[in-house]
């Protein structure tokens, strides 16, 4: 008979985002998936939530994990693992402690934590706490959402080269089974990972001898004790599901009945599909395609264009239609496209698109395109040489005083179209009257922004009034980030954790703005004008 495989002593994982490869202990993460699901079985509707220090090494290029620590959570505010101020005093004590041992082959990797109600994305929550204690560029995250009595899915989240935070998703997903490290443990008894507690206990190397167990602060709320009922006699319970019959025999005829004759009534306007297209570089131009077969039956069919300030409209035959595919040069460094596409049997196709051209110049512009550029630096400067002009001339006819002259001279002149980076930290609110693009019309749109040391974060309500085709929505995320390069575009999330995008502010005027957002899918995209309130 063939003995069972021991369980692999190290994982690794590596993706071409992340700068360095990470190495991980299996033992490790079995013992962090245990306190994870010890958490979930410890309380009812989703249980309590976890986290932790991740301990290794960081040498440059490969960063290995080999033992982990809780981190102590009073749960004041619920299940959710939330830190209180005296929960964020303790690790900011716990973390400076580490700090001054000098161990370089246990120094604070990065820390994990469970999601037992929504899934592998980092919420905002996490995210400033991410940003307050973990600050190394090498500091990972890990998140674990349970699956079933035994296993997990994981994903690291990670810094990449240019210090930004991707919250939703992780780019390589994978499963922490649990009975793998369980049945290791009963293979071999001894075995133990390095454990160490956030209130003084001591440390447990990796190795084999006695395991220590961490404790967690558990709320277990008080037995509920229901009224016992009293029997029911045969008779009425015959009684009853013979009513209970009867309605469900009258309900199905009803619902047969109405199906038949008055359906057509009732369902209504034709739905709204969505179908995936996507915009990728193919030479000097863009390709924007999508899947043939998906619009096999549409009769008609349009693409709408926002490029930079450029706004198009281009009409598909069939025939392009059937081709997948259609070239497009492109003027600006970012572009959105939106395909409509209407079906024979009168339901409507709609995707939506954005491309993003690399912050590097493009070495393969044409020289048409160059040209054009060359027309519109030209332009820009002699735009600069008129505004001067005007302030000189003002500057004769009011003769005002020589310091007034000199701030006049001196004023900054506007870039168009977001050269110049926005101030962004204020309020911002709706501009009344102004175009926009939203799935409804706008209420009322509102950003609070807050800036600190290049750190931006702020927050977006938003209410859109409905049509005949669209329910009314309302919106509110957080958004955080760094800005640099004159780029104002954060990830957002909402509370829960359910929608996750990207928000960019371009600016026009020293108060006014572009704001545009879009979610992950790209399939719907909000673009309004929004001004400084102060």
């Amino acid at each position: 008979m063939m003995k069972p495989s021991a369980l692999p002593k190290t994982g690794i994982w590596t993706v071409a985002e992340c700068p360095f490869v990470i190495e991980y202990d299996q033992a490790v993460l079995g013992a962090v998936n245990q306190c994870v699901l010890d958490g979930h079985r410890a309380l009812g509707h989703g249980g309590l939530e976890v986290g932790g220090l991740l301990l290794g090494s960081f040498d440059g290029t490969r960063l290995h994990i080999t033992g982990y620590e809780a981190i102590s959570c009073e749960h004041a505010s619920g299940p959710s693992f939330s830190l209180s101020e005296r929960d964020r005093a303790e690790l900011a004590g716990r973390l400076r402690e580490i700090a001054e041992s000098g161990e370089s082959d246990r120094r604070v990797v990065g820390w994990y934590h469970s999601h037992t109600r929504s899934g592998l994305a980092m919420s905002p929550e996490d995210l400033a706490i991410h940003e307050e204690f973990f600050t190394e560029p090498f500091q990972v995250s890990l998140i674990l959402h349970p699956v079933s009595l035994f296993s997990s899915r994981a994903g690291f989240f990670v810094r990449e080269s240019d210090g930004s935070i991707r919250p939703f998703p992780s780019y390589q997903e994978f499963d922490v089974d649990g009975r793998d490290f369980l049945a290791q443990r009963e293979r071999e008894p001894g075995l133990s990972v390095d454990v160490r507690r956030a209130r003084g206990a001591e440390v447990i190397r990796a190795g084999y001898g006695s395991r220590e167990v961490v404790p967690q602060r558990y709320y277990q709320p008080p037995p509920v004790l229901l009224p016992r009922q009293p029997a029911q006699d045969p008779q009425t319970r015959w009684m009853v599901w013979s009513v209970l019959g009867g309605m469900l025999a009258l309900s199905a005829g009803l619902v047969l009945y109405l199906r038949q004759n008055y359906w057509h009534q009732i369902a209504g306007p034709a739905a709204t599909s969505f179908v995936r297209i996507e915009a990728v570089p193919e030479g000097e131009n863009l390709k924007i395609r999508w899947e043939p077969k998906v619009l096999a039956n549409a009769k008609a069919a349009r693409l709408e264009v926002q490029d930079g300030a450029l706004r198009a409209e281009l009409k598909l035959d069939g025939k392009t239609l059937e081709s997948g595919a259609v070239l497009y040069a492109a003027r600006s460094d970012v572009a959105g496209f939106h395909l409509t596409a209407e079906r024979a049997d009168g339901t409507w196709l709609e995707g939506s698109t954005t491309y993003v051209a690399p912050a590097a110049p493009r070495a393969s512009l044409s020289k048409a395109v160059a040209a054009v550029e060359e027309r519109k630096r030209r332009q820009q400067e002699a735009e600069r040489r008129q505004q001067v002009e005007k302030l000189k001339e003002a500057e004769e006819e009011q003769a005002p005083d020589s310091g007034t002259a000199d701030r006049a001279k001196d004023a900054p002149l506007l870039e168009p179209n977001g050269a110049a980076p926005v101030e962004l930290a204020g309020n911002w609110a709706l501009e009344p009257g102004a175009t926009y693009r939203a799935p409804g019309t706008p209420v009322a749109v509102n950003v609070n922004v807050f800036e600190r040391d290049g750190v931006v974060a702020g927050t977006l309500t938003a209410r859109y009034q409905g049509s005949a085709r669209t329910p009314a929505e309302r919106l509110r995320f957080s958004f955080a980030g760094k800005t640099g390069n004159g780029v104002a575009r954060f990830p957002w999330a909402n509370q829960e954790g359910t929608r996750h995008g990207t928000v960019e502010f371009r600016r026009l005027t020293p108060d006014t703005a572009e704001l545009v957002f879009y979610g992950s899918d790209r399939k719907q995209i909000y673009h309004h004008i929004v001004r400084k309130t102060n």
